[in-house]
């Protein structure tokens, strides 16, 4: 005997889908428990809305029960189901068959979401702010549906997309996620998921291409690798971090190899107007959900390289304490003072004790060298220290993300 059916109807996903999935899979399950159902053939549909947000997509569904086949299978085939699910940037195909312990199979043929129409929509639902991104992320899975209880695998993947998050002042170009859940009931991936990044920005300092290397499991993330290009250089963090998937908070020290000293100046004393060189070191900064804390840090040169500087015009910082008797074996230091001619430094090393050294200080930056002009003798060993809020160096901004350690 053969029933068809057509129905639609409209309402809140959690009342709509998961009736009418439950009803399909208590269909397909029933000749697996004995129970003598008459055979079935036709649809039902309608439409879900999945998040209470504005602007929010709306989808239309479509479960087809599949037409009987004769022979043995003729029950099995009766019960089994499709899902087709569509709407802005969606759409979705799986199956579902009964098993023989009295659940059901299912599988994920064909899944594609594009994120523009529902990340907007996520971020206001999930009081995360206004979010915007672009690209689309393609799903596969399958498992099994047993009391209730979804088991089984997928896989995401995401090529090419990016984020603008302004309520975190954090924005990602080049987005790639290759994302396998080995256990969807446990939320847990499998080991050494990639995610990857071609450049973007954190409040107002441009980071480049980036990638993470992580797992999930417990409620937890495990970030086994993190880098991500920044000042012109890269930074990679020197230990594993592990937090709450709910409370990403975690402080770390990061190597950093390669710094443009020249995209570091905003972030030293007032006395350096210029440079050019490449710095190597170390440098530790916490995340809360205020945002980013930077704290202690060392960077110098490598031996063996040396660095160009040019002093902001300060006449007297060099010669002040020089008497004239001295003075007249060393002509080049008026023009080094005055920027008019810059420092072949071979030693460069900066320092940031945001919490205070045992001097009380909370930076400092010593260099050493001569004139780059070898006819000017002017041998230099100039150190500047800083005492007080580094933010009278770095003025970040009322509302911004970024901040120096022991600052309000």
């Amino acid at each position: 005997m053969v029933f068809p059916l057509r129905f639609s109807c409209s309402g809140f996903f959690p009342g709509l889908a998961l009736a009418g999935l439950g009803w399909v899979i208590a269909l397909a399950a029933a000749p697996a428990r004995g129970v003598e159902l008459p055979l079935l053939s036709g649809e039902l549909q309608g439409e879900l809305h999945p998040l209470a947000a504005p602007g929010a997509p709306t989808l239309h569904w479509r479960l087809v029960l599949a037409n009987p086949r004769s022979g043995a299978n003729e029950a099995r085939a009766a019960h089994s189901a499709q899902l087709i699910v569509d709407g802005e940037g969606t759409h979705l195909e799986a199956e579902v068959e009964p098993t023989t312990d009295g659940g059901a199979a299912w599988k994920l043929k064909e899944a594609r979401c594009e994120l523009g129409p529902w990340l907007g929509a996520v971020g206001k639902f999930f009081e995360l702010g206004e979010l915007t991104a672009t690209g689309a992320a393609t799903v596969a899975g399958e498992g099994t549906w047993e009391k209730g209880q979804v088991t089984g695998h997928a896989r995401l993947s995401l090529q090419n997309g990016t984020l603008d998050d302004p309520t975190h002042k954090l924005g990602l170009e080049g987005l790639a996620l290759d994302l396998a859940m080995e256990d969807l009931a446990q939320q847990r991936t499998a080991e050494g998921q990639v995610l990857t990044w071609t450049g973007g920005h954190y409040d107002t300092i441009p980071i480049g291409p980036g990638r993470m290397r992580f797992s999930v499991a417990e409620g937890r993330v495990r970030i086994e690798e993190f880098s991500v290009g920044i000042f012109g250089g890269t930074a990679t963090t020197a230990a594993a971090l592990d937090f709450p998937l709910t409370k990403p908070e975690f402080t770390v020290s990061a190597q950093v190899t390669n710094l443009d000293v020249k995209q570091l100046l905003p972030f030293l004393p007032k006395v350096l107007s210029d440079a050019s060189g490449r710095l190597d070191g170390s440098l530790a900064f916490s995340r809360t959900e205020e945002g980013v804390t930077l704290g202690a840090g060392r960077l110098a040169l490598r031996q063996g390289e040396s660095a160009d500087v040019r002093l902001a015009p300060t006449p007297g910082l060099l010669s002040a304490s020089l008497p004239p008797t001295v003075l007249k074996y060393y002509p080049g230091l008026g023009q080094i003072e005055t920027g008019q001619v810059p420092i072949r430094a071979d030693l460069l090393e900066v320092a940031f004790t945001p919490e205070g050294d045992e001097e009380g200080r909370t930076a400092s930056v010593h260099l050493a060298g001569g004139p780059v002009d070898p006819k000017l003798k002017a041998p230099i060993d100039l150190i500047v220290n800083v005492r007080g809020p580094l933010g009278s160096l770095v003025k970040f901004g009322t509302n911004s993300r970024l901040r120096f350690g022991g600052e309000p």
